[in-house]
């Protein structure tokens, strides 16, 4: 409780004849009510113990407040209590079915709400140095997408009742082959480029790769029939010219090429056509030879 006047009811059936005891221990760590909602939303400390209980007239959850002053790694300590982390916009951030004796996650600078359910419970965080190669959480939209580097490895995490998708951002240099790897094959990806155009979208398969043209892309991952877990994710990134790049899968979207050059597709995903677009300077004689017999050749003007 709160400093201040409480007024104790006791309510008893006829007749019954009773005594009670009423005793105060002081402490700064304790619970204090109300602090069931976000508007009541208790600030603690760096390291500050918390021992708290339910309140069983009002709610059985508790809400505390920190503050994040940089881009940190959150490391949350709990006995007897669920907990789960979200936004002051109500987003969460982890629920409670992700629970643990103890919880670490890269957070962007903020301000976060923490929701202990528990009877007796104790809770404590500390903050600490970024784990480099991990994701930054949150990361649940393209605007909130983490910037990441090809040709390195990154962890992640999908899972719980709101975690559902990650969103990473990366730049090719050139035009290019890029090949992803991750040890997780349940997931779903989508991949768009920096107008937001889909590239391609589908399940992830160990043979990914995908000839891109030089520019920014964003990789959604997302979760799939309530699978969830940790993750590893690598973009490998090899430059390649003459290749074809993705998207060119309609005569809009057809990707100019020279004459008198030979161009290798390396996209191993499944798909559609692909466009090509050549331009014939005066009349002549046009050869189109592909590498394989199963591949069909149409040619409009």
């Amino acid at each position: 409780v709160k400093p201040g006047t409480y007024y104790i009811i006791v309510r008893a059936a006829t007749g019954v004849t009773y005594d009670f005891n009423v005793s105060f221990k002081a402490g700064k760590h304790i619970d204090m009510e109300s602090n069931d909602t976000v508007n009541e939303g208790r600030n603690i400390g760096v390291k500050q113990l918390v021992q708290g209980f339910d309140n069983f007239q009002k709610s059985n959850k508790d809400v505390y407040l920190i503050t994040n002053e940089k881009d940190q790694r959150l490391q949350l300590m709990q006995k007897n209590a669920k907990i789960a982390l979200y936004r002051l916009d109500g987003s969460y951030i982890f629920s409670h079915d992700e629970s643990v004796l103890s919880h670490e996650i890269n957070l962007k600078k903020g301000q976060y709400y923490i929701e202990v359910i528990g009877h007796q419970y104790e809770l404590q965080y500390d903050w600490k140095a970024l784990q480099d190669s991990a994701e930054i959480e949150p990361n649940n939209s393209i605007a909130e997408a983490n910037v990441i580097n090809v040709n390195r490895s990154y962890t992640g995490k999908i899972g719980g009742d709101t975690n559902f998708v990650d969103y990473f951002t990366f730049t090719t240099a050139a035009d290019g082959l890029v090949e992803l790897k991750m040890n997780d094959l349940s997931q779903t990806i989508r991949l768009n480029d920096a107008n937001g155009k889909t590239v391609w979208t589908g399940f992830y398969r160990d043979d990914f790769k995908i000839g891109l043209p030089k520019g920014q892309y964003t990789l959604r991952i997302g979760r799939n029939n309530g699978i969830k877990g940790d993750y590893t994710l690598q973009w490998l990134f090899t430059e390649k010219q003459s290749i074809s790049l993705e998207p060119n899968n309609s005569i809009e979207a057809a990707q100019p090429i020279p004459l008198n050059s030979t161009i290798e597709k390396l996209t191993t995903i499944p798909g559609s056509n692909n466009f090509f677009k050549i331009d014939v300077p005066r009349a002549g004689s046009l050869n189109v030879k592909p590498s394989h017999q199963d591949v069909g050749i149409a040619l409009f003007d």
